[in-house]
């Protein structure tokens, strides 16, 4: 799982970020818990990339997370969406 990961990272680095975000997201279905914590670079890689349906399907995969780094980019990602809306605010606000 670790050198999964790191094979994910060091894809993005030198530009697959497709390849790379396909094996993060394959490491969830392996270990849908995430205790490697792989939901947070993957939801960072996917609002970069504007991955609308795959970005929501995450936040929808693991609502009650109320980390700062997982708030924020779901703020960010809300703004890029929805521009200032109410909903980006309180996301903002939360975070």
């Amino acid at each position: 799982m670790r050198a999964r990961a790191g094979l994910a990272a060091a894809l993005w680095r030198v530009g697959q970020w497709e390849e790379a975000i396909w094996h993060l997201q394959e490491l969830l279905k392996l270990n849908p818990a995430d205790n490697q914590g792989i939901r947070f670079t993957l939801l960072t890689w996917l609002v970069f990339m504007g991955e609308s349906e795959p970005v929501e399907a995450l936040l929808q995969a693991f609502p009650d997370e109320e980390s700062a780094a997982w708030l924020y980019s779901s703020a960010l990602w809300l703004f890029r969406k929805d521009g200032a809306s109410f909903e980006a605010r309180q996301r903002l606000r939360q975070a």
